[in-house]
Order: C-alpha cells, then structure tokens, then sequence
C-alpha cells in the first residue's frame, strides 16, 4: 500500500455479521440497555445477559411497561429490534 487516497467507503447502516468491528459495536450498544434494564429491575427482579438473549424476572406489572418503552426507545437510538417472536411473557403468580 502506498500513501494515496483511494475511493471513499460509505457505510449506509450497520456492519456485516462477521465483521471484527461487530462485536464491539454491539457490546457499545447493548451496555447502556443492559444498566438501564438493571435499575427496572432492582433489587426484588433478575437480569441475565446473554450474547443478544436477554432473560427478566420482573416483580411489578409497571416494570414490564418500564421494559417495554425502554426497548423502544434502544430501537429507535441502534436500531437493535426486539424479536418479539422469540419472546415470551410468563406471570409468575
């Protein structure tokens, strides 16, 4: 390589699967939604974290709306979608 300028890369959204700088981005995205879920949750729920599962134990009826507008709004910052198919919502009473 030498020290001439080549063609302007544009990168229109995101970057491909498998790109070294995807796990990165991603953890950069993810921390915030993870401590943000961490004080939904509290001291009475649980959070687990793993790769691009998120597994929730929420105590109160309003955390779960908490949860939900939170998601929105990380989806709209990362563009991070949640795959409600792969949800599920299971009261424990």
């Amino acid at each position: 390589m030498d020290s001439t300028e080549g063609d302007v890369a544009r990168v229109g959204r995101g970057v491909l699967q498998g790109d070294p700088l995807s796990a990165t981005l991603f953890v950069l995205a993810v921390l915030p939604l993870q401590l943000l879920l961490q004080d939904i949750v509290g001291q009475d729920g649980a959070l687990a974290l793993c790769a691009d599962d998120i597994a929730m134990v929420l105590k109160l009826r309003r955390h779960f709306f908490m949860a939900s507008n939170l998601f929105e709004r990380q989806e709209k910052a990362s563009g991070l979608t949640l795959g409600c198919s792969k949800c599920a919502l299971i009261p424990l009473y």
